[in-house]
């Protein structure tokens, strides 16, 4: 039985025609199909859809951690629109078709310019395949192209927290060849907690210590 029977039967056809494009198209398969480090020679292999997954979990997790049971408002929307943006962050990678590598994005010469095109691109192929008039189409676009400081803040450090996740596999496993991408992701990891620190403490009135002690959370005085 085909989904869009399913739909039909259901009394919401042309209502959620969104999660059927979901369905049968090509997204959620380019994200399991293409594979992060494959410029590296390691023993595990991590797809896009893997890597999304873990930086979801560590942002949902962290941010329970932090606020506690009683949250507020403020602090339930700030979760929710974090794993919004966690689980479609690397949504521009399933328009582009491929993983670009941090060393090519990020490249003295012209690494600027490269992410430029690369943005301009994917929000090029986001607009025209996913904002459909739809509010699901829109949510995704949205989620994607996230423009809240705070919460790329808290995403981007889940992100260095993933690739740190991975480099500690590959490291008991034996790996011995990922000594420059150590070096970038402890920079990376490092610069990016003291970033949610200021964060937290700013927006939300918290201190907590990420670099010294993950989830050591005061209220200010």
């Amino acid at each position: 039985m085909q989904l869009e029977t399913i739909i039909a039967a259901s009394g919401n056809e042309g209502k959620i025609k969104e999660i059927v494009k979901i369905f049968k198209g090509d997204y959620l398969k380019r994200l399991d199909n293409i594979i992060q480090w494959s410029e590296k020679d390691v023993f595990n292999k991590e797809s896009v859809s893997q890597h999304s997954y873990k930086v979801t979990i560590f942002c949902r997790v962290l941010l329970e951690e932090v606020f506690g049971k009683n949250k507020t408002r403020k602090q339930r929307e700030f979760i929710m629109s974090c794993v919004d943006h966690a689980m479609f962050h690397d949504w521009d990678e399933a328009l582009l078709l491929r993983d670009i590598s941090h060393e090519t994005k990020y490249n003295p010469y012209n690494g600027e310019e490269i992410r430029n095109a690369l943005n301009n691109l994917s929000k090029y192929l986001g607009e025209r395949e996913l904002t459909d008039g739809t509010p699901c189409g829109s949510f995704i676009f949205d989620s994607l192209n996230e423009v809240d400081e705070d919460v790329l803040t808290l995403c981007k450090f889940c992100d260095w927290l993933a690739l740190a996740f991975f480099i500690q596999r590959e490291l008991l496993v034996g790996n011995q060849n990922l000594s420059k991408q150590i070096e970038t992701v402890h920079r990376g990891l490092l610069a990016s907690a003291e970033k949610c620190e200021a964060m937290f403490h700013k927006r939300f009135n918290l201190k907590v210590s990420i670099v010294n002690k993950f989830f050591n959370v005061e209220e200010n005085e």
